[in-house]
């Protein structure tokens, strides 16, 4: 409580990690690991209720994950154990004894170079991470507020919802235990959406009982 039952509210705050799972077999490398995972959440709750007849509640949410590179391998077509007509497939069990998982995540200057060119103005990219693995910033807001009116004997409420989320990805593709042939991928994402609802209820307790509402959706990709 805050202000007795008229304004009450909780704050939350969550750390968790991860190690990597799997032995980085890379030359060139900063995580011995990868697969390693770190997030925060913040979350924050308001309830306000100024009379009898009305409640408004507030939810607010921040999230951030960073992840280190990704557990990805090649396995080379050669290695493959099925021998049909249409060609060589991967069937059942597939042996990876000798299959190494390369990790190239130094940040050498090509790989500098590359950052730079998708952050440049005019690129389009959004959220530009400056090493390798993934970022991401969520945010969430909601506010839902209720009014009952006993002249009219009806309750009005209103549902109101935003999100916004960005997030960067960069991470070498070619499995390959060498610097001087990555294979970059870079991809940034921004989300956001926007949610109205408003409902007129009748009395509940008669016998002839009516909703009417409207809502409005929103949504943006980038």
């Amino acid at each position: 409580p805050i202000l007795g039952e008229k304004l009450t509210g909780r704050v939350s705050y969550r750390y968790s990690s991860q190690d990597g799972a799997y032995e980085n077999d890379a030359t060139w490398k900063t995580h011995e690991r990868v697969g390693d995972r770190k997030t925060q959440n913040v979350n924050l709750t308001l309830v306000a209720q100024p009379t009898d007849n009305l409640k408004v509640k507030f939810t607010g949410m921040y999230r951030r994950d960073h992840d280190g590179p990704s557990a990805q391998v090649y396995i080379a077509p050669s290695k493959s154990n099925c021998v049909l007509p249409a060609g060589r497939w991967f069937c059942g069990t597939v042996s990876a004894s000798d299959v190494k998982l390369y990790a190239n995540d130094v940040v050498t200057p090509s790989v500098k170079a590359f950052i730079q060119q998708a952050k440049a103005p005019g690129s389009g990219q959004i959220k530009v991470v400056d090493e390798f693995g993934l970022q991401r910033d969520a945010y969430h807001g909601g506010l839902n507020a209720e009014y009952y009116s006993p002249s009219l004997n009806l309750t009005f409420s209103s549902i109101t919802g935003v999100d916004y989320q960005e997030f960067g990805q960069l991470q070498d593709l070619d499995n390959q235990d060498s610097q001087s042939t990555n294979w970059l991928f870079e991809v940034s994402k921004r989300n956001r959406n926007f949610f109205q609802e408003f409902r007129i209820v009748s009395d509940q307790e008669k016998a002839f009982r009516w909703l009417v509402g409207a809502s409005y959706a929103w949504q943006r990709v980038d």
